[in-house]
């Protein structure tokens, strides 16, 4: 994912959680279609990403304070939300976990016997 020169100027004057906010992908930064795309653009990846703003962000004061000279050369917090696998980090959480509920349109099996 490429963050535009505008959303770039933004992190550096505003290096916080609206700033990670705003640079949660989008499904047209994954090609706009597809399965990649869907699911990017899904509500759920939306808000599970909305929620998760603040951990994403300390996750990069944690990396940038181990080492502050390496971060600010990969290009600060756009750097870090560039290269965050956004993707990868929401497909590998459960199901539940994405706010899928397969029971709403599975109802359970019940025996009568």
């Amino acid at each position: 994912m490429a963050l535009t020169p505008f959303l770039k100027d933004f992190l550096e004057a505003n290096p916080n959680q609206a700033g990670v906010q705003a640079a949660i992908p989008v499904a047209g930064d994954f090609g706009g279609s597809g399965r990649t795309a869907a699911i990017a653009g899904s509500n759920q990846f939306q808000e599970y990403w909305r929620g998760q703003a603040g951990n994403v962000y300390n996750q990069y004061l944690g990396e940038f304070a181990r080492n502050p000279v390496a971060s600010a050369a990969k290009g600060g917090l756009g750097g870090y939300l560039e290269r965050f696998p956004w993707l990868t980090k929401f497909q590998d959480l459960s199901p539940a976990s994405r706010g899928e509920q397969p029971t709403r349109y599975a109802p359970r099996v019940r025996w009568s016997g």
